[in-house]
């Protein structure tokens, strides 16, 4: 007869104990995936921190050139499938609002010049892009708490307070929705 030795039981009660409570663990492909599309939001995030970038003309373009106009900022890598996506809202927004005060600010997050230069072509947008040195666009982004998921869009109003944080791809109705919130009182958001 074989004796059993004491780690060998204590192995086997460990994983005993281990399989009991395993059903309420999944393994990695069974856990929900997080889309990328994920939608985060933050709300009254105070004053916007004023910056300045160039554009593609090489003119420096500030947050306080648009005193008393609503912003959206939109840091994106222009080659990311959720920045293409999104694109096309911020043109028709644009278009769509312009008169009643609202800008589009677009920060290129590590696309070059000529990249940049060829999607604005290729996706009409009329609205600034601007770029600068990885330094430059990092302290930018820090000064507004951080970007590190690519979009992420902060909605400031015509005080240049910060409404709203929007991380991840969002549909136009959502920027949409947001306009009332942001666009200067006197505006009438529908022009």
């Amino acid at each position: 007869m074989t004796t059993v030795r004491p780690a060998l039981v204590m192995a086997a009660l460990l994983l005993a104990v281990g399989l009991a409570v395993m059903p309420g663990c999944r393994s990695v492909e069974e856990a929900p995936r997080v889309s990328p599309d994920a939608l985060v939001v933050e709300e009254n995030l105070g004053p916007a921190p004023d910056f300045a970038l160039v554009d593609l003309d090489g003119k420096t373009v500030s947050l306080s050139d648009f005193k008393g106009r609503a912003v959206i900022l939109n840091f994106c890598a222009l080659s990311a499938d959720p920045c293409v996506r999104e694109t096309p809202h911020f043109v028709e927004l644009y278009e769509a609002h312009r008169d009643a005060g609202l800008v589009v600010i677009g920060v290129s997050v590590g696309d070059t010049p000529d990249a940049t230069r060829a999607f604005v072509a290729e996706h009409s947008v009329d609205y600034p892009i601007l770029q600068g040195d990885e330094s430059a666009v990092r302290g930018i982004a820090e000064a507004y708490g951080g970007v590190s998921i690519i979009p992420t869009t902060f909605l400031i109003d015509a005080d240049h307070q910060i409404a709203r944080r929007l991380v991840g791809y969002h549909d136009k109705a959502t920027f949409e929705s947001s306009l009332p919130d942001i666009l200067p009182p006197s505006s009438d958001s529908t022009s």
